[in-house]
């Protein structure tokens, strides 16, 4: 039988956190996306895709 997420009703819900316990790199930019929404505020400008990307070193595709 097909469960919803592939866990069995009563199984421990997963984080989204691969088992290895490393935390993807989308992960990353958008926990610091989130803290720079905080120190903007209202109106304030988030860096460009582009300026996401070479700071946290991944593929522009990675900060969409």
């Amino acid at each position: 039988m097909d469960y919803p997420n592939d866990q069995a009703p009563g199984a421990p819900i997963r984080s989204g956190i691969p088992e290895h316990g490393r935390i993807p790199k989308y992960y990353a930019v958008k926990a610091r996306i989130a803290v720079l929404l905080d120190e903007l505020g209202e109106g304030g400008l988030l860096p460009t895709e582009r300026e996401l990307a070479q700071l946290h070193e991944v593929s522009r595709e990675t900060v969409r």
